[in-house]
């Protein structure tokens, strides 16, 4: 998982203005070490955990973000796959970033391709992500992330 996250981390190059950055990656004998940006204003569960709620202009300006965000994403030929509110980071100013690509579907192409039942050609069929957070039909027998 770590180095399909370090592959995804790659592939993005710190290019989006709403995807956490990394800096630098590094191990020793015990750990392996990734560097990103410090975002002070928590994830959005802690908003939800503290009954800290959001103007509906709010929501749509964080949706229109992470919508950004997941479009550039696919078109770097990922698939995020684990989309909660955990793994959007908000800074002091109240931005939106996506992280934690730990179980991202990185396509082994670096262009993706497009065809007419996915925005960008792109599909997974492996069943993924946090139980608490998956739609009902991830849990039936045929199913297609894309």
């Amino acid at each position: 998982m770590l180095m399909n996250e370090l592959e995804a981390l790659k592939r993005l190059e710190s290019q989006h203005p709403f995807i956490i950055p990394l800096h630098v990656a590094f191990q020793d004998r015990a750990a392996c070490y990734m560097v990103f940006d410090l975002k002070l204003g928590g994830d959005l569960r802690y908003f939800l955990r503290h009954d800290i709620y959001f103007e509906e202009r709010d929501v749509a300006f964080m949706v229109a973000c992470m919508s950004s965000a997941l479009k550039f994403v696919h078109a770097k030929g990922i698939i995020h796959r684990d989309i909660k509110p955990e793994n959007i980071i908000v800074d002091q100013l109240g931005f939106p970033y996506l992280a934690d690509f730990g179980i991202a579907y990185v396509h082994p192409q670096t262009t993706s391709r497009r065809d007419s039942n996915t925005p960008c050609g792109l599909v997974s069929q492996l069943a993924s992500g946090t139980k608490q957070y998956l739609a009902p039909e991830v849990f039936t027998r045929y199913h297609v992330h894309g």
